[in-house]
């Protein structure tokens, strides 16, 4: 009898391969064609490595096409190897066979595995046999051959019984397709629902920050194809940690599949789902997902609590009858029978959804004890944190205890005054590093106006300015040279290359700096030109990448003496002879309203917050004056726009507010009242 069966089971082997073994083949020529065919090309032509590539992940083996064959190859071997599954006939058929149900089902996914690692392993051994006989050094190393082979086997395993378990769950193939990515992507996808959900709730929360730090790790497909996708390092798909949590889910999976395809019943063919008690969870599941995506849609396109309300019920309804629609395979829901499944699935994913952002009402409260506290950063946004991370970890981080109480005071004023449905405020990013190793980072969104005495406190410090003006910590013995660039549509720069000259020119440019008052540094009076910097020494380059430039205004005292001493302020700065013309127009601004953007609409189009009548500058004297505007004021009163000889299309914007305004522009605007 042994011996019958075995004969048998290969009789199935062959059965499997004359339905699947197409599959096989097909990842086959695939990896073929992406690996030594690739390779045979460039080993032809003169090729130059690339210093951050990444072995036989790099874009020379076609990476996107190797990534599209590691999330489909594996799908397609399930859904065709199980395909007996899904038709009673050969279920009945498959399960009358004297094999038993454990037995058949191992047999079954071992044939999956071995027709999918079997191409892997050739095409690594055709790899190995051009690293024996080839020089491939400037391609990829013994290293990166095994890792590549380790990667592609672990994810490809995962992906395959991620298939199988879905597939003795439906009794549908297009469905098993389906839910197979949905279940790959749900621990990604639900995370950034419930960041989204938390975010519109409470104070502080940026789910851009949580997003970019842990999303991608949530799902194989995000954590291959997203890292990938960094550059200026050496970057693999995923990490050896990664990959032996993969494994181990792998084989989780493979026991859950065996059990769930013991105890399925054999009529539950051509059923969407094939076990009765996972028909609520798969109804809740809709419901709830569905009502956070509308919840969310109507939170970043409205910024309206009754707005994201009313998306959570209209989500709920959708989840639900989608949900009733797939189980039922039918589109005739709408009875009362499942209004009642609606209000009783719809109660239970409020619930849910409501008692979440109560687990972040400390977060919310939250602000680090001073002597906590390590360094902190502060900044506009979690990109920069990182960029400063990256680049220069050495400047950008606030150490003395009397900036960091200053940072936690305004912190507090964030707490009391911030709105989480804000979206037309300026960005604040804070970021502790405590002395325990961990980070406490937060992210706001308000008008400066509501916090304006504790951002003063904070920005008038020397620790913030050396943070916010990283040029003032430059050696001037590292730097080559100094382009600085009139901000205007000519091609004019002044250069300076004398040693002595750099140092006196960022000698007088951090007197300047650190002579700024909270108003100056928020509002710069003048045009501003920019000041870019060519740097002697790599770690140098690196540290200022993220901020190659800097900007100084026609306010600044000490640097543009200096500059007119040296006959360098004409070619550094924009002149009255380089200006055609000004326009200046009166405004009523709305709140988060800045001129600049005002008068781009209005000469874009139009714009109701600009009056019609508008006075022309043409004389000298009055252009001069009219340049000692401000900008980016969020409260002007008059706004100018500065026209260029060399340029009709380009323009550059002031204002003024009413105190600070020249004469003659008050005066005009007074007799047009």
């Amino acid at each position: 009898m042994p011996s019958i069966t075995s004969s048998f089971r290969r009789e199935l082997f062959k059965q499997n391969f004359r339905n699947v073994g197409w599959i096989s083949i097909l990842y086959l020529v695939g990896l073929l064609f992406t690996l030594p065919l690739q390779l045979a090309m460039a080993l032809s032509k003169e090729y130059v490595r690339n210093p951050y590539g990444s072995g036989l992940f790099d874009h020379t083996f076609f990476f996107e096409f190797q990534s599209l064959f590691l999330f489909t190859i594996p799908v397609l071997m399930a859904v065709f190897l199980l395909r007996y599954l899904q038709v009673s006939a050969s279920s009945d058929f498959m399960h009358s066979l004297p094999i038993r149900r454990e037995a058949l089902f191992r047999h079954q996914i071992g044939s999956g595995i071995f027709m999918l690692i079997t191409p892997i392993l050739f095409a690594s051994v055709i790899m190995f046999l051009f690293y024996i006989f080839v020089d491939v050094s400037d391609f990829y190393t013994l290293g990166d051959l095994g890792y590549w082979m380790v990667v592609t086997i672990v994810v490809t395993l995962l992906v395959f019984i991620a298939s199988v378990l879905v597939g003795t769950l439906t009794g549908l193939s297009a469905v098993q397709g389906v839910l197979t990515y949905i279940l790959l992507l749900f621990p990604a996808g639900i995370y950034i629902l419930i960041a989204f959900h938390v975010s519109y709730f409470t104070v502080g929360y940026a789910e851009i920050n949580g997003l970019d730090q842990t999303f991608e790790h949530f799902s194989p497909i995000t954590d291959v194809l997203m890292t990938n996708q960094l550059e200026g390092q050496d970057v693999l798909p995923i990490g050896y940690l990664t990959l032996a949590i993969y494994f181990v889910i792998s084989i989780v999976l493979y026991y859950f599949a065996m059990i769930i395809y013991k105890r399925r019943p054999l009529e539950s063919a051509t059923q969407a789902i094939a076990l009765h008690s996972l028909k609520p969870v798969l109804k809740f599941s809709m419901t709830f997902c569905f009502a956070l995506f509308v919840g969310m849609y109507f939170g970043e396109t409205q910024s309206s609590i009754p707005w994201i309300i009313g998306g959570y019920l209209l989500g709920i309804i959708i989840g639900y009858l989608l949900a009733t629609m797939l189980i039922a395979k039918t589109w005739r829901v709408f009875t009362f029978e499942h209004a009642k499944g609606i209000l009783v699935y719809g109660i239970a994913a409020s619930l849910i959804a409501s008692i979440i952002p109560v687990f972040w009402q400390k977060y919310e409260s939250y602000v680090p004890a001073l002597d906590e506290v390590e360094y902190v950063y502060i900044g506009d946004t979690y990109y920069e944190y990182e960029d400063a991370k990256l680049y220069n970890e050495s400047l950008s981080f606030i150490r003395s205890d009397e900036t960091i109480n200053a940072i936690r005071t305004l912190h507090e004023g964030f707490i009391q005054q911030g709105d989480p449905l804000n979206r037309s405020g300026k960005y604040y990013f804070i970021s502790y590093k405590m002395k325990n190793g961990e980070e406490v980072q937060r992210s706001y969104r308000m008008n400066p106006k509501e916090i304006n005495s504790e951002l003063k406190a904070v920005w008038e410090t020397e620790d913030y300015k050396k943070l916010a003006y990283p040029h003032m910590n430059l050696d001037p013995s590292n730097v080559q040279k100094i382009n600085i660039h009139p901000h205007g549509p000519g091609n004019t720069k002044a250069v300076i290359v004398d040693p002595a000259k750099m140092k006196e020119f960022f000698s007088h440019m951090k007197s300047d700096i650190n002579a700024l008052s909270y108003e100056e540094m928020k509002n710069p009076v003048g045009l501003q030109s920019y000041v870019s910097v060519s740097l002697n020494n790599e770690k140098d380059r690196r540290a200022y990448a993220y901020q190659r430039n800097t900007m100084i205004p026609t306010s600044y005292e000490n640097t543009t003496k200096w500059l007119k001493e040296e006959d360098l302020y004409d070619k550094a700065f924009i002149s009255v002879d380089e200006i055609d013309h000004m326009k200046v127009y009166s405004m009523e601004l709305s709140q988060n309203q800045y001129p600049e953007d005002v008068y781009h609409q209005m000469m874009n189009g139009d714009s109701s917050a600009l009056t019609e009548r508008h006075l022309e500058v043409t004389d000298d004297k009055q252009i001069e004056e009219a340049l000692k505007g401000q900008q980016s004021a969020s409260d002007g009163k008059f706004v100018v726009g500065i026209h260029y000889d060399d340029d009709d299309d380009f323009f550059d914007v002031l204002s003024f507010n009413e105190e600070n305004a020249p004469d003659f522009i008050k005066d005009y605007f007074e007799d047009v009242k």
